[in-house]
């Protein structure tokens, strides 16, 4: 199942970029999203009825994110995807940005 297009609904007018794999640009707060395993996960009569895709959403940003990360996991939510853990915070001294990764689920049924 492509996410892309959910994601980037979900996540329009959030106030950050918001791209699939990379990002680009030098805003000091920004979300990058990528799939990482779609698996059929239900059968009947021998036959996928199911697909479950599996991806994550990271949150990058200079300063406090855990607005715009609850603001994140309730959008999703709201699309209809499950959140299944969000972290481990970590801070790249390189970059100077902190980053918070969201792992998010969603099940595609036949019919």
């Amino acid at each position: 199942m492509n996410i892309n297009p959910l994601i980037l609904s979900a996540f329009n007018g959030i106030g950050c970029p918001v791209s699939p794999i990379k990002h680009n640009g030098n805003e000091d707060t920004f979300i990058v999203f990528y799939t990482y395993l779609e698996n059929p996960e239900l059968f009947a009569d021998d036959e996928e009825i199911a697909e479950v895709t599996y991806g994550t959403v990271t949150i990058y940003s200079k300063s406090n994110f855990k607005s715009l990360a609850k603001e994140v996991k309730t959008r999703l939510k709201q699309a209809g995807f499950i959140v299944r853990s969000s972290g481990p915070e970590m801070y790249d001294n390189d970059t100077g940005y902190f980053s918070y990764p969201i792992e998010i689920c969603i099940e595609e049924t036949e019919g």
